[in-house]
């Protein structure tokens, strides 16, 4: 793989958490950083900084956090090829840090951005209030999220990419399929149809109309376009000397519980899905993205695309 370009992926820590928390963040992390260039940021915070008259607390705190970051790092035994960075900011608010963050992995060019979050089922809030999800919001730097309960494996696998096959989707696989490439990933394509199942028997000849029917022609027309654009995303995608699998349900069945359901029954190393970049701060609160994040059993890959 040494002539594929290696991907430059910021993994921002939280110095001062949780070990427990962050280690299924840290095996990912490891995973990655085989094939990768790894940047291990932690994002400080301090209202009122820098202020003249607080220079020596500014340094103080500095100095602590710096520490407190090489000490988690080593109880995540990670060995980075990087020197960790501290980003350092004037505020105590969320969103300030994700600002600084991002704009910190968009001068780098960085490729992806990893975070850890903790994730909540059953009765999930309704405010976005944490860190990892305010990133989602205000980012279009791809975002990997790491569930603490995330069962990852220790060698890249298959990543899951649901899709509707439209063109955000295709725009998004084009970049699954180059960090495959780079990290030596398998891919499997899964699709919900929401319909009833559509199989055309090989065994028996149809005649109608003076027609010989057969193959595509006798299913619904939405079903031929989704299976002509799949067969082109395989053929393109062989070209790309990537392996690629597929899989297609059908029912009406929620399709992030879908996705969720065939993640784990693959036992997939990641899922990778494509989010419209553009105020989506509303429309996540109850979207398929969300309750992906939220309740995946492995890291998610969340891409932004332009598009409606």
């Amino acid at each position: 793989m040494s002539h594929v370009k290696s991907k430059k992926i910021i993994w921002a820590i939280d110095a001062y958490g949780d070990v427990k928390v962050q280690a299924s963040a840290s095996d990912f992390a490891k995973s990655l950083g085989q094939h990768n260039d790894i940047q291990v940021v932690y994002i400080h915070g301090s209202s009122g900084f820098p202020v003249e008259k607080e220079k020596v607390a500014v340094r103080f705190g500095l100095s602590q956090a710096e520490n407190q970051l090489k000490k988690i790092i080593t109880k995540l035994e990670f060995k980075t090829r990087k020197k960790p960075i501290i980003l350092a900011h004037g505020s105590d608010f969320v969103r300030a840090g994700v600002k600084t963050l991002l704009s910190y992995a968009k001068k780098v060019k960085a490729d992806a951005i990893l975070v850890s979050t903790n994730a909540r089922v059953g009765f999930m809030r309704q405010a976005l209030g944490s860190f990892a999800e305010t990133l989602i919001i205000e980012s279009t730097v791809p975002v990997m999220i790491v569930n603490p309960k995330a069962k990852v494996s220790s060698q890249p696998g298959t990543i899951l990419f649901p899709t509707d096959f439209s063109n955000p989707s295709w725009k998004a696989y084009r970049q699954v399929v180059d960090f495959a490439k780079a990290t030596d990933a398998k891919i499997k394509i899964f699709h919900q149809y929401q319909g009833e199942s559509q199989t055309i028997p090989t065994s028996v000849s149809y005649f109608r109309s003076d027609k010989w029917l057969k193959g595509d022609s006798l299913l619904d027309k939405n079903f031929q376009k989704i299976k002509s654009k799949l067969s082109k995303w395989l053929s393109w995608t062989k070209t790309q000397n990537v392996k690629c699998d597929h899989v297609i349900k059908f029912g009406l069945k929620n399709i992030a519980d879908a996705t969720k359901e065939q993640a784990e029954k693959d036992r997939v190393w990641m899922i990778a899905m494509a989010t419209v970049t553009g105020p989506i701060a509303a429309t996540f609160l109850g979207s398929n993205a969300r309750w992906i994040v939220r309740s995946a059993n492995g890291p998610v890959w969340v891409l932004y695309v332009k598009g409606k």
